[in-house]
Protein backbone atom coordinates (compact mmCIF):
# COMPACT_ATOMS: atom_id res chain seq x y z
CA UNK A 1 0.00 0.00 0.00
CA UNK A 2 1.46 3.47 -0.95
CA UNK A 3 2.04 5.95 1.87
CA UNK A 4 -0.65 8.27 2.22
CA UNK A 5 -0.23 11.65 0.83
CA UNK A 6 -2.25 13.52 3.37
CA UNK A 7 -3.86 17.12 3.41
CA UNK A 8 -5.02 19.22 6.41
CA UNK A 9 -8.24 18.67 5.42
CA UNK A 10 -8.89 16.35 2.47
CA UNK A 11 -6.39 13.26 2.76
CA UNK A 12 -5.91 11.07 0.26
CA UNK A 13 -4.65 7.53 0.33
CA UNK A 14 -4.70 4.05 -2.04
CA UNK A 15 -7.05 1.40 -0.45
CA UNK A 16 -6.08 -2.07 -2.52
CA UNK A 17 -9.67 -3.67 -3.39
CA UNK A 18 -10.81 -6.47 -2.06
CA UNK A 19 -10.03 -9.95 -4.15
CA UNK A 20 -12.61 -11.68 -5.70
CA UNK A 21 -13.68 -14.32 -3.62
CA UNK A 22 -12.13 -12.97 -0.31
CA UNK A 23 -14.63 -13.92 2.39
CA UNK A 24 -13.85 -11.02 4.87
CA UNK A 25 -15.04 -7.26 4.28
CA UNK A 26 -12.20 -4.77 4.55
CA UNK A 27 -11.79 -2.09 7.00
CA UNK A 28 -10.88 1.56 6.70
CA UNK A 29 -9.96 2.94 10.30
CA UNK A 30 -10.90 6.16 8.56
CA UNK A 31 -12.00 8.48 11.21
CA UNK A 32 -11.16 9.80 14.96
CA UNK A 33 -15.13 10.08 15.03
CA UNK A 34 -18.20 8.90 13.52
CA UNK A 35 -18.35 8.79 10.05
CA UNK A 36 -21.72 10.34 8.88
CA UNK A 37 -21.79 10.11 4.86
CA UNK A 38 -19.93 7.67 2.36
CA UNK A 39 -20.58 8.42 -1.09
CA UNK A 40 -18.27 6.27 -4.39
CA UNK A 41 -16.85 8.08 -7.46
CA UNK A 42 -19.09 7.79 -10.62
CA UNK A 43 -16.48 4.94 -11.83
CA UNK A 44 -16.23 3.05 -8.29
CA UNK A 45 -12.28 3.97 -8.58
CA UNK A 46 -12.75 6.52 -5.16
CA UNK A 47 -14.69 7.00 -2.02
CA UNK A 48 -15.21 10.01 -0.27
CA UNK A 49 -15.88 10.30 3.89
CA UNK A 50 -17.41 12.86 6.04
CA UNK A 51 -16.85 12.31 9.80
CA UNK A 52 -17.64 14.27 13.13
CA UNK A 53 -13.83 14.91 13.43
CA UNK A 54 -14.62 17.95 10.72
CA UNK A 55 -12.56 15.76 8.14
CA UNK A 56 -13.25 14.54 4.75
CA UNK A 57 -11.02 11.87 3.22
CA UNK A 58 -10.40 10.85 -0.09
CA UNK A 59 -9.68 7.12 -0.87
CA UNK A 60 -8.37 5.81 -3.71
CA UNK A 61 -9.82 1.81 -4.20
CA UNK A 62 -8.02 1.03 -7.48
CA UNK A 63 -4.75 2.11 -8.25
CA UNK A 64 -4.56 3.69 -11.19
CA UNK A 65 -0.70 4.38 -12.62
CA UNK A 66 -0.19 8.21 -14.46
CA UNK A 67 -0.29 7.27 -18.54
CA UNK A 68 3.47 7.43 -19.51
CA UNK A 69 3.58 11.26 -20.83
CA UNK A 70 2.59 12.76 -17.83
CA UNK A 71 4.61 10.67 -15.79
CA UNK A 72 7.48 11.90 -17.62
CA UNK A 73 6.71 15.35 -17.89
CA UNK A 74 6.56 15.47 -14.68
CA UNK A 75 9.43 14.25 -13.87
CA UNK A 76 11.21 16.32 -16.26
CA UNK A 77 9.85 18.93 -13.95
CA UNK A 78 11.59 18.40 -11.32
CA UNK A 79 14.90 17.74 -13.37
CA UNK A 80 14.50 21.07 -14.42
CA UNK A 81 14.85 22.58 -11.35
CA UNK A 82 18.38 21.20 -11.40
CA UNK A 83 18.91 23.78 -14.38
CA UNK A 84 20.48 27.18 -13.42
CA UNK A 85 18.40 28.98 -15.67
CA UNK A 86 16.14 31.09 -13.57
CA UNK A 87 13.01 30.92 -15.80
CA UNK A 88 13.57 27.28 -16.09
CA UNK A 89 13.41 27.14 -12.70
CA UNK A 90 10.78 29.39 -12.26
CA UNK A 91 8.44 27.78 -14.46
CA UNK A 92 8.93 24.34 -13.26
CA UNK A 93 7.62 25.45 -10.00
CA UNK A 94 4.62 26.86 -11.21
CA UNK A 95 3.44 23.94 -12.95
CA UNK A 96 4.57 22.07 -9.62
CA UNK A 97 1.90 24.46 -7.78
CA UNK A 98 -0.50 22.83 -10.38
CA UNK A 99 -0.14 19.08 -9.27
CA UNK A 100 -1.15 19.36 -5.84
CA UNK A 101 -0.21 16.24 -3.88
CA UNK A 102 -0.02 14.21 -6.76
CA UNK A 103 3.26 13.77 -6.63
CA UNK A 104 3.85 9.68 -7.79
CA UNK A 105 6.31 7.25 -5.77
CA UNK A 106 8.90 7.89 -8.66
CA UNK A 107 9.03 11.24 -8.58
CA UNK A 108 9.82 11.57 -4.87
CA UNK A 109 12.26 8.75 -5.10
CA UNK A 110 13.74 11.43 -8.06
CA UNK A 111 13.33 14.47 -5.75
CA UNK A 112 15.74 12.33 -2.80
CA UNK A 113 18.48 12.35 -5.67
CA UNK A 114 17.98 15.51 -6.97
CA UNK A 115 21.79 17.32 -7.13
CA UNK A 116 20.75 19.99 -5.33
CA UNK A 117 20.08 20.42 -1.63
CA UNK A 118 18.78 23.93 -2.25
CA UNK A 119 16.32 22.40 -5.27
CA UNK A 120 14.96 19.82 -2.78
CA UNK A 121 14.23 22.51 -0.21
CA UNK A 122 12.45 24.57 -2.00
CA UNK A 123 10.34 21.74 -3.56
CA UNK A 124 9.53 20.33 -0.07
CA UNK A 125 8.58 23.61 0.97
CA UNK A 126 6.24 24.02 -2.07
CA UNK A 127 4.45 20.97 -1.64
CA UNK A 128 4.01 22.15 2.53
CA UNK A 129 2.46 25.16 1.10
CA UNK A 130 -0.15 23.63 -0.94
CA UNK A 131 -1.19 21.68 2.01
CA UNK A 132 -4.87 23.15 2.55
CA UNK A 133 -3.70 25.25 6.12
CA UNK A 134 -5.84 25.42 9.58
CA UNK A 135 -8.55 27.38 9.35
CA UNK A 136 -9.45 27.15 5.59
CA UNK A 137 -11.77 23.35 5.99
CA UNK A 138 -14.92 23.18 8.07
CA UNK A 139 -15.30 24.54 10.89
CA UNK A 140 -18.43 21.62 12.16
CA UNK A 141 -19.20 17.64 11.67
CA UNK A 142 -19.45 16.55 8.06
CA UNK A 143 -22.78 15.61 7.71
CA UNK A 144 -22.88 15.00 4.02
CA UNK A 145 -20.82 14.28 1.15
CA UNK A 146 -21.29 13.96 -2.42
CA UNK A 147 -19.64 13.38 -6.03
CA UNK A 148 -20.00 15.43 -9.27
CA UNK A 149 -21.16 13.13 -12.03
CA UNK A 150 -18.10 13.69 -14.02
CA UNK A 151 -16.28 12.64 -10.92
CA UNK A 152 -14.11 15.95 -10.77
CA UNK A 153 -15.83 17.86 -7.87
CA UNK A 154 -16.89 16.56 -4.29
CA UNK A 155 -19.48 18.64 -2.32
CA UNK A 156 -20.07 18.61 1.58
CA UNK A 157 -22.25 20.30 3.96
CA UNK A 158 -21.27 20.88 7.39
CA UNK A 159 -23.08 21.78 10.75
CA UNK A 160 -21.07 24.88 10.67
CA UNK A 161 -23.73 26.05 8.25
CA UNK A 162 -21.48 25.70 4.83
CA UNK A 163 -21.39 24.03 1.68
CA UNK A 164 -17.82 23.48 0.00
CA UNK A 165 -16.99 22.17 -2.87
CA UNK A 166 -13.66 20.81 -3.29
CA UNK A 167 -10.94 19.29 -6.40
CA UNK A 168 -11.20 16.05 -6.16
CA UNK A 169 -8.11 15.46 -7.22
CA UNK A 170 -5.98 18.19 -5.41
CA UNK A 171 -8.29 18.77 -2.19
CA UNK A 172 -8.08 21.85 -2.75
CA UNK A 173 -11.37 24.05 -2.13
CA UNK A 174 -13.15 25.68 -5.40
CA UNK A 175 -15.87 27.23 -3.76
CA UNK A 176 -17.30 27.75 0.05
CA UNK A 177 -21.51 29.02 0.10
CA UNK A 178 -23.22 29.69 3.23
CA UNK A 179 -25.90 27.55 2.70
CA UNK A 180 -28.35 27.37 5.83
CA UNK A 181 -28.92 28.48 9.19
CA UNK A 182 -28.34 25.93 11.86
CA UNK A 183 -26.07 23.68 10.08
CA UNK A 184 -25.93 22.02 6.82
CA UNK A 185 -26.92 18.51 6.73
CA UNK A 186 -27.56 17.00 3.16
CA UNK A 187 -26.50 18.07 0.06
CA UNK A 188 -26.53 16.19 -3.51
CA UNK A 189 -25.72 16.75 -7.06
CA UNK A 190 -28.15 16.48 -10.13
CA UNK A 191 -27.27 13.83 -12.58
CA UNK A 192 -26.60 16.53 -15.05
CA UNK A 193 -24.24 17.99 -12.63
CA UNK A 194 -25.59 21.54 -13.15
CA UNK A 195 -27.29 21.63 -9.60
CA UNK A 196 -26.38 21.18 -6.26
CA UNK A 197 -29.36 20.78 -3.73
CA UNK A 198 -28.39 21.05 0.04
CA UNK A 199 -31.15 20.70 2.99
CA UNK A 200 -30.14 22.59 6.56
CA UNK A 201 -31.25 22.70 10.11
CA UNK A 202 -32.88 25.66 9.03
CA UNK A 203 -36.02 23.26 7.57
CA UNK A 204 -35.29 25.00 3.69
CA UNK A 205 -34.01 23.10 1.00
CA UNK A 206 -31.72 25.98 -1.57
CA UNK A 207 -30.95 24.65 -5.27
CA UNK A 208 -27.34 25.99 -6.64
CA UNK A 209 -25.80 26.31 -9.69
CA UNK A 210 -23.27 24.23 -8.77
CA UNK A 211 -20.37 26.42 -11.06
CA UNK A 212 -20.55 29.21 -9.71
CA UNK A 213 -22.49 28.82 -6.08
CA UNK A 214 -24.85 31.20 -6.98
CA UNK A 215 -28.90 30.01 -5.16
CA UNK A 216 -31.22 29.52 -7.93
CA UNK A 217 -33.84 28.47 -5.83
CA UNK A 218 -35.51 27.91 -2.69
CA UNK A 219 -38.05 25.22 -1.44
CA UNK A 220 -40.08 25.25 1.41
CA UNK A 221 -42.00 23.05 3.59
CA UNK A 222 -40.66 20.81 5.69
CA UNK A 223 -41.06 21.89 9.73
CA UNK A 224 -37.91 20.57 10.86
CA UNK A 225 -33.83 19.63 9.63
CA UNK A 226 -33.62 18.42 6.04
CA UNK A 227 -31.17 15.68 6.69
CA UNK A 228 -31.25 13.94 3.20
CA UNK A 229 -31.78 14.82 -0.11
CA UNK A 230 -32.01 12.89 -3.71
CA UNK A 231 -31.79 13.51 -7.27
CA UNK A 232 -34.47 11.04 -8.96
CA UNK A 233 -32.27 9.39 -11.98
CA UNK A 234 -33.68 11.98 -14.73
CA UNK A 235 -32.69 15.14 -12.23
CA UNK A 236 -36.69 16.44 -12.83
CA UNK A 237 -38.03 15.34 -9.09
CA UNK A 238 -35.95 15.80 -5.66
CA UNK A 239 -37.05 13.62 -2.72
CA UNK A 240 -36.10 15.01 1.46
CA UNK A 241 -36.12 13.12 4.70
CA UNK A 242 -37.67 16.00 6.54
CA UNK A 243 -36.83 14.57 9.98
CA UNK A 244 -39.33 15.12 13.40
CA UNK A 245 -41.85 16.71 10.90
CA UNK A 246 -42.29 12.97 10.03
CA UNK A 247 -42.28 13.16 6.56
CA UNK A 248 -41.03 12.80 3.04
CA UNK A 249 -41.35 15.59 0.49
CA UNK A 250 -41.03 15.04 -3.62
CA UNK A 251 -40.19 18.12 -5.33
CA UNK A 252 -40.63 18.99 -9.12
CA UNK A 253 -37.45 20.71 -10.12
CA UNK A 254 -38.46 22.60 -13.26
CA UNK A 255 -41.22 24.23 -11.46
CA UNK A 256 -39.60 24.35 -7.96
CA UNK A 257 -42.64 23.48 -6.44
CA UNK A 258 -44.14 20.71 -4.24
CA UNK A 259 -44.98 17.54 -6.38
CA UNK A 260 -46.24 15.37 -2.97
CA UNK A 261 -45.91 15.17 0.75
CA UNK A 262 -45.28 11.66 2.08
CA UNK A 263 -47.23 11.15 5.40
CA UNK A 264 -46.68 7.27 7.37
CA UNK A 265 -43.95 7.17 9.09
CA UNK A 266 -44.28 7.58 12.89
CA UNK A 267 -41.34 9.05 13.94
CA UNK A 268 -38.57 11.33 12.44
CA UNK A 269 -37.61 10.20 8.74
CA UNK A 270 -33.74 10.45 8.21
CA UNK A 271 -32.85 9.49 4.91
CA UNK A 272 -34.48 8.84 1.26
CA UNK A 273 -33.36 7.05 -1.97
CA UNK A 274 -34.63 6.63 -5.51
CA UNK A 275 -34.34 3.44 -7.67
CA UNK A 276 -32.06 3.10 -10.48
CA UNK A 277 -35.36 3.83 -12.78
CA UNK A 278 -36.37 6.62 -10.73
CA UNK A 279 -39.64 4.91 -10.13
CA UNK A 280 -40.25 4.54 -6.53
CA UNK A 281 -38.54 6.43 -2.98
CA UNK A 282 -37.39 4.61 -0.33
CA UNK A 283 -37.56 6.41 2.82
CA UNK A 284 -36.97 5.23 6.68
CA UNK A 285 -35.98 6.95 9.83
CA UNK A 286 -36.56 6.45 13.71
CA UNK A 287 -39.53 4.51 13.16
CA UNK A 288 -37.73 1.41 11.79
CA UNK A 289 -39.47 0.95 9.43
CA UNK A 290 -38.59 1.81 5.56
CA UNK A 291 -41.47 2.60 3.39
CA UNK A 292 -42.02 2.20 -0.63
CA UNK A 293 -43.68 5.26 -2.33
CA UNK A 294 -44.10 5.71 -6.40
CA UNK A 295 -42.55 8.65 -7.21
CA UNK A 296 -45.28 9.82 -9.93
CA UNK A 297 -47.61 10.51 -7.14
CA UNK A 298 -46.21 9.98 -3.83
CA UNK A 299 -48.73 6.81 -3.23
CA UNK A 300 -47.61 4.75 -0.67
CA UNK A 301 -46.83 1.41 -2.28
CA UNK A 302 -45.60 -0.90 0.47
CA UNK A 303 -43.49 -0.50 3.67
CA UNK A 304 -40.70 -3.27 5.46
CA UNK A 305 -40.80 -3.41 9.19
CA UNK A 306 -37.84 -3.94 10.84
CA UNK A 307 -38.79 -3.44 14.20
CA UNK A 308 -35.07 -2.82 14.91
CA UNK A 309 -34.48 1.09 16.30
CA UNK A 310 -33.53 3.88 14.33
CA UNK A 311 -32.85 3.41 10.59
CA UNK A 312 -30.71 6.12 9.25
CA UNK A 313 -29.64 5.28 5.32
CA UNK A 314 -31.22 3.60 3.22
CA UNK A 315 -30.01 2.49 -0.37
CA UNK A 316 -30.81 0.84 -3.81
CA UNK A 317 -28.52 -1.54 -5.45
CA UNK A 318 -27.55 0.02 -9.28
CA UNK A 319 -30.18 -2.56 -10.74
CA UNK A 320 -33.00 -2.36 -7.96
CA UNK A 321 -32.81 -6.22 -7.21
CA UNK A 322 -31.49 -4.86 -3.44
CA UNK A 323 -32.52 -2.52 -1.02
CA UNK A 324 -30.37 -1.91 1.97
CA UNK A 325 -31.26 -0.19 4.65
CA UNK A 326 -28.45 0.20 8.16
CA UNK A 327 -28.86 2.27 11.21
CA UNK A 328 -28.59 1.87 15.47
CA UNK A 329 -28.95 -1.70 15.43
CA UNK A 330 -25.37 -2.20 14.15
CA UNK A 331 -26.08 -3.85 10.73
CA UNK A 332 -27.10 -3.77 7.31
CA UNK A 333 -30.28 -5.48 6.13
CA UNK A 334 -30.50 -6.65 2.26
CA UNK A 335 -33.60 -7.38 0.92
CA UNK A 336 -35.11 -8.27 -2.28
CA UNK A 337 -36.57 -5.06 -3.46
CA UNK A 338 -39.45 -6.72 -5.66
CA UNK A 339 -40.47 -9.58 -3.23
CA UNK A 340 -39.49 -7.66 0.15
CA UNK A 341 -37.95 -10.86 1.12
CA UNK A 342 -34.78 -10.60 3.68
CA UNK A 343 -31.66 -11.87 1.46
CA UNK A 344 -28.88 -10.59 4.04
CA UNK A 345 -27.80 -9.89 7.45
CA UNK A 346 -24.93 -7.88 7.31
CA UNK A 347 -22.46 -7.14 11.01
CA UNK A 348 -21.22 -4.09 10.07
CA UNK A 349 -20.07 -1.91 13.01
CA UNK A 350 -19.56 -1.61 16.78
CA UNK A 351 -21.63 1.16 16.72
CA UNK A 352 -24.62 2.66 14.70
CA UNK A 353 -24.39 2.52 11.03
CA UNK A 354 -24.83 6.11 9.49
CA UNK A 355 -24.20 5.75 6.16
CA UNK A 356 -24.15 3.11 3.18
CA UNK A 357 -23.40 3.11 -0.27
CA UNK A 358 -23.20 0.19 -3.33
CA UNK A 359 -20.36 1.01 -5.73
CA UNK A 360 -21.81 1.71 -9.27
CA UNK A 361 -21.41 -1.88 -10.56
CA UNK A 362 -23.50 -3.18 -7.53
CA UNK A 363 -20.58 -5.54 -6.37
CA UNK A 364 -19.36 -3.40 -3.38
CA UNK A 365 -21.09 -2.37 -0.29
CA UNK A 366 -19.43 0.96 2.32
CA UNK A 367 -21.06 1.41 5.24
CA UNK A 368 -19.67 4.09 7.52
CA UNK A 369 -20.02 4.14 11.36
CA UNK A 370 -20.30 5.97 14.58
CA UNK A 371 -17.04 4.15 15.35
CA UNK A 372 -15.02 6.17 13.05
CA UNK A 373 -14.81 2.86 10.27
CA UNK A 374 -15.63 2.12 6.98
CA UNK A 375 -15.85 -1.06 6.15
CA UNK A 376 -16.48 -2.37 2.46
CA UNK A 377 -17.62 -5.83 1.60
CA UNK A 378 -17.93 -7.70 -1.71
CA UNK A 379 -22.00 -8.97 -2.13
CA UNK A 380 -21.61 -12.65 -2.62
CA UNK A 381 -21.79 -13.78 -6.07
CA UNK A 382 -25.16 -15.01 -6.64
CA UNK A 383 -26.47 -11.37 -5.98
CA UNK A 384 -26.92 -9.20 -8.83
CA UNK A 385 -24.25 -6.58 -9.88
Amino acid sequence: MRTPLVLHLLAASTFAAEPSGAPEPRLLKAHTAGVYSVAYSPDGDMLVSGSADKTIKVWQLVERPLPPAEQRRRRQLLEDLDNDLFDVRQQAFQQLDTLGHEVEDDLGRLLKETKSAEVRLRVRRLLAQLRVPPGVGHQGDIRAVAFSPDGNTIASASRDNHVRLWNAGSGRTNRMIKAHGDGAWAVAFSPDGGLLASGGGDHLIRLWDSSWGQVLGCLEGHGSTVHRVAFSPDGKTLASAGGFDRTARLWDIPTRQSKAVLEGHTDAVLCVAFSPDGKVVASAGYDGTVNLWRSSDGKHTGAIHTDRGVLRSVAFSPTAALLAAGGDDRVVRLWNSDTGELEAVLNAHGDAIHSIAFSPDGSMLATAGRDGIIRIVRLPASQPD
